[in-house]
């Protein structure tokens, strides 16, 4: 046991596992105006790096990220400011222009009828096909799957809920 870096929280180990993420959040009262700090932490022993800050500022209401699988994306959940635009990006490490995730008329109508809130904490699947997070429904707090095209990024299939909270 050692001590990786004196910031962050919520870590999320990189795909090749030489690194993690790591994210300091706003204060509560302040988090729909604060952009996140995600750090890069290496294993190696190297110092925590801030990265992103100039990406993640065209944003408001970010919440935590994740990585991608791939291990060469960041994606959260955010409104982009230049046009109000909310949902899932996902930015590339190396810079250029984030994803938009879209969903599929049939996953956005059973959505809409569960009364699904937005995602508290979110992961993609190993292999980039699916997003699991918990969620709220009908007062309901449950961990949720949404099936992913991995190369356009769309939401093609569920919700499925994956359990059974105790007011069900």
């Amino acid at each position: 046991e050692r001590k990786l870096a004196a910031v962050g929280y919520e870590p999320s180990w990189s795909a090749d596992g030489s690194k993690i993420f790591a994210v300091v959040q706003a204060p509560i009262e302040n988090a729909s105006r604060v952009i996140p700090q995600v750090y890069e932490i290496p294993l190696n022993g190297g110092s925590a790096a801030r990265i992103l800050e100039d990406q993640l500022s065209a944003f408001a209401d970010v919440g935590p990220p994740a990585w991608h699988p791939d291990g060469k994306r960041l994606s959260f959940f955010a409104i982009r400011k230049k046009d109000g635009t909310g949902g899932l990006w996902t930015l590339p490490l190396s810079g250029g222009e984030p994803t938009k995730s879209t969903i599929a008329a049939d996953v956005l109508g059973r959505l809409q009828a569960a009364r699904l809130s937005r995602p508290i904490a979110f992961k993609w699947g190993p292999k980039g096909n699916a997003l699991y997070y918990q969620g709220y429904s009908k007062g309901n707090e449950n961990l949720w799957k949404i099936g992913v095209d991995p190369d356009t990024l769309q939401w093609v299939s569920g919700p499925d809920r994956l359990t059974t909270s105790s007011g069900v």
